[in-house]
């Protein structure tokens, strides 16, 4: 049987009753990477705070593997979906180990005993991410991008079928950048998880997403795969900025080169 996926169903979402997103619907394809992209504002980060279960809808439902996540069990929901904040936090003085271990939680049996196959997947993970060389080192002595690899080694580490990214790489210069997506390119080749990351850079989303979400105004604007999706037409329309789009020779991916400020229609 086929995957059902994580979906969204009619979903509207919003903060102290004034709804962002509304009536929304969208299926994020098992196995695959998948881009939310948009303007600030557009939607995107509520849209990924329903899918991981961290806003409730006030609308709609939130689907995972065919059943409502909000009726699901904590400790499952954290077995099949792991979460990485745009701004995640850590208690002082936690080595890299130290936290990513804290990623076997929802899979602890009822006395909390570290098991072998704790280790393992803590080994797995760390691997992953290429944070082993300073596993005992603490957060405060990394670099930005070291940080945010060891958060998505954490995550790994939960061992899920999906993985959702609040702007993963934020606040990061290109190298970093590259390292953290690079990461999670190999994730999804090496272990066929489904990712899903609110990304602001278009050229970045296009590049190392298979799919993406063109999100304006709380909805949908276009959903499909990135080398279609990324259009002159789109991007005036998306983000009110005219561009050029041509293909990358080398790696087969369209690149946005802005132009200036969309001009509204002539009357």
């Amino acid at each position: 049987m086929a995957d059902p996926g994580l979906e969204a169903d009619g979903l509207t979402l919003g903060y102290a009753g004034e709804a962002v997103v509304r009536a929304l619907s969208a299926r994020i394809a098992p196995g695959r990477i998948t881009a939310l992209i948009g303007p600030n504002g557009s939607g995107k980060s509520t849209l990924l705070h329903g899918l991981s279960r961290l806003i409730r809808p006030m609308g709609g439902a939130v689907l995972l593997d065919g059943a409502t996540l909000q009726d699901q069990p904590s400790r499952a929901v954290a077995r099949r979906l792991a979460v990485m904040p745009q701004r995640p936090e850590a208690p002082e003085g936690l080595t890299v180990r130290e936290l990513v271990a804290q990623g076997r939680y929802p899979h602890r049996g009822p006395l909390g005993a570290w098991t072998a196959a704790d280790g393992a997947a803590l080994e797995r993970a760390m691997a992953a991410a290429r944070v082993t060389a300073f596993a005992d080192r603490t957060l405060d002595t990394l670099s930005g991008g070291q940080r945010q690899r060891v958060w998505i080694a954490l995550a790994l580490a939960q061992d899920t079928a999906y993985l959702l990214l609040d702007e993963p790489t934020t606040f990061l210069d290109m190298a970093h950048q590259i390292e953290v997506m690079e990461t999670l390119v190999e994730a999804n080749r090496s272990r066929g998880t489904t990712i899903v990351a609110a990304l602001h850079d278009l050229n970045q989303a296009a590049r190392y997403a298979h799919d993406l979400i063109a999100m304006a105004g709380g909805a949908v604007v276009a959903h499909g795969p990135a080398p279609h999706l990324v259009t002159a037409e789109l991007i005036a329309r998306v983000f009110g900025v005219e561009a050029r789009v041509t293909l990358d020779p080398m790696l087969g991916v369209p690149v946005c080169v802005p132009l200036g400020l969309a001009r509204p229609p002539a009357r």
